[in-house]
């Protein structure tokens, strides 16, 4: 970590235990002047594999565009100056489709109390080894929602 950026590795050696082995490594990067994290999830290992990621989303409008097969942009418009957008990029051996779902799902925010969320769910499967590269950034101010805590 710098004054620029904040950067962690991690990895996660649980799905070493299937016939075909992997390795999920997570590099998040925030760049604290642009308001924006860089997420490479990579998968790492032998065969096909099924890889699914999902994001809580709280916002009054929720849009998806699809560039590609293999690349999804979501726009989560939060208040009336401010949105997250989500740009997602796939690197895998043929350029496998990603799939977008999104759904009302409950979330506890606290014990036994839950709101419901829009999920969005991105999901792909592909040959190992692959690489999702993320791009989260805050556009403009962004107000906490409803129930949430600002720590």
């Amino acid at each position: 970590s710098d004054a620029k950026t904040d950067r962690i590795v991690a990895e996660h050696y649980g799905y070493r235990r299937l016939d075909e082995p992997i390795v999920h490594r997570r590099e998040v990067v925030f760049e604290k002047t642009r308001a924006q994290w860089r997420v490479r999830d990579s998968l790492i290992g032998k065969g096909r594999h099924t890889f699914e990621l999902t994001f809580h989303l709280v916002g009054d409008t929720i849009r998806v565009h699809r560039a590609s097969s293999c690349e999804v942009r979501v726009e989560v418009q939060r208040s009336a100056t401010g949105r997250l957008v989500f740009e997602m990029e796939v690197e895998a051996p043929g350029s496998p489709e990603v799939g977008v779902l999104l759904s009302q799902e409950d979330v506890y925010i606290s014990y036994n109390r839950a709101t419901k969320a829009t999920m969005l769910r991105l999901r792909c499967s592909s040959a190992v080894p692959f690489v999702i590269c993320s791009i989260i950034s805050v556009r403009g101010r962004m107000e906490p929602s409803a129930g949430a805590s600002v720590a």
